[in-house]
């Protein structure tokens, strides 16, 4: 009877855990793709409003979503489409810090985003873009 208490009450924790991360792991979605300065980077010598990101390995999303602000539009598709920008090759968010590695598709080339949670205020800070080459 002790352990079908202690397994339950230990599922329960688990779920609860998830739960969580994956409304942070929302929020998190909302404040990176509508951030201006992200915006600028991806939109960087690009004549149209458009930015497809492939995100095969599912790490942002398990089904395509679409993102808007400011005339740009931002698909995050997790099937190859005619034409990709982006591919999502690190997407790792934690309590308050949080990593991501989008990769030029089909270039040598990276953008690496590096954001942080203010204690206080709650919200993500972008602090860092870096770009990065293979060469």
């Amino acid at each position: 009877m002790k352990a079908n208490t202690f397994l339950l009450l230990l599922s329960l924790i688990s779920f609860t855990a998830c739960k969580s991360l994956e409304a942070n792991k929302n929020s998190f979605n909302n404040e990176f793709f509508n951030n201006t300065t992200v915006i600028y980077h991806l939109k960087n010598n690009k004549v149209d409003n458009e930015i497809n990101i492939l995100d095969s390995e599912k790490l942002i999303t398990n089904r395509p979503i679409i993102f808007k602000k400011d005339s740009v539009n931002i698909n995050i598709v997790n099937n190859k489409t005619d034409f990709i920008d982006f591919d999502v090759r690190q997407y790792t968010i934690n309590k308050d810090l949080a990593f991501i590695v989008l990769w030029k598709f089909g270039k040598n080339e990276a953008l690496w985003f590096l954001f942080n949670k203010g204690k206080q205020s709650k919200k993500w800070y972008l602090v860092d873009t870096l770009k990065r080459t293979t060469r």
